[in-house]
């Protein structure tokens, strides 16, 4: 029988070339390769010596410190409160005026110099030092940038009192700027503009055993806005010296409409060489208004 060899286990010339080479090289391999381990060792360790030396000798001190900073509040509440808060209200001095036998008009003038705040509070007069001397309550409001006279009149007292004004505590109004658009001096004017014009003084005839004397002026609404109750301070003066009061309220007020207005006073008044009339509507509030006829 014939014998045929068998290549399948027999070694190739390129495995051979393969061995020698291994053979010759094996301890530069072993070498190179202790090496490559070696350098990435060094490396991973000076990576992290130089990582534990960053955190806490280099720039890991202020990154810590600036953490801590992120918690606390830099804003500056206190400093935009006290800019967004409302200038206070300016009290002139108490003024007493006669009106009549065993009665007087008390006055204060009262100024809001804010324009992005509207006022109301509640006040009373002390007219001793006794706790219990006191005026009714009254309520008042100021518009922006208003100049106003709050009143209480025909207090009875035996003698001309020293009133003063007991420290109110005031409610403040942000005006809102989404409301009144861009010019809210404008929207002001153009809700209460109120033509007051013809204003006259009579004094009381010396034949009228009544003494009456009256104060005149016409009022024209040319907005476009009716008024429900508007009310009108009517200060009559001699020079600078304020020397009568009143307080006159009308039923309505329509757009459009003119009304001839007379203030009364049932006593003997001094001279009086000018008028002012100081109207007094709350124009931020819904109920003043009429709502227009359908």
């Amino acid at each position: 029988m014939d014998f045929t060899p068998s290549r399948n286990e027999q070694l190739t010339e390129k495995d051979l070339r393969w061995g020698y080479w291994w053979v010759t090289h094996k301890q530069q391999v072993r070498k190179a390769a202790t090496a490559a381990f070696g350098v990435v060792a060094f490396s991973l360790f000076f990576y992290g010596a130089y990582g534990f030396l960053d955190y806490y000798f280099i720039t890991g001190p202020a990154e810590r410190a600036n953490l801590a900073q992120l918690g606390r509040n830099y804003i500056p509440y206190a400093a935009i409160n006290r800019a967004q808060a409302p200038q206070p209200l300016t009290f002139g001095d108490a003024e007493v005026v006669k009106a009549g036998e065993g009665k007087y008009d008390f006055a204060v003038r009262v100024e809001n110099a804010d324009t992005r705040y509207w006022a109301e509070f509640d006040y009373r007069f002390r007219l001793s030092d006794d706790p219990n001397a006191l005026t009714r309550t009254a309520h008042a409001f100021l518009m922006p940038g208003d100049s106003v006279y709050i009143t209480t009149l025909a207090v009875a007292a035996d003698a001309m009192p020293s009133p003063a004004l007991e420290e109110p505590r005031i409610i403040w109004h942000r005006v809102s700027s989404y409301r009144l658009g861009p010019d809210p001096d404008g929207w002001r004017a153009e809700h209460l503009k109120l033509d007051i014009a013809n204003t006259d003084f009579q004094p009381a005839p010396p034949s009228d055993p009544l003494r009456i004397s009256r104060a005149s002026f016409t009022v024209t609404n040319l907005s476009a806005y009716s008024f429900r109750n508007p009310r009108f301070v009517v200060a009559l003066y001699d020079g600078v010296q304020l020397v009568g009061l009143s307080d006159v309220a009308l039923t309505v007020l329509m757009a459009g409409e003119k009304k001839s207005v007379e203030a009364t006073w049932l006593h003997e008044l001094p001279s009086v060489s000018r008028i002012e009339v100081i109207p007094s509507i709350n124009i931020f509030d819904p109920k003043a208004y009429i709502a227009p006829s359908r």
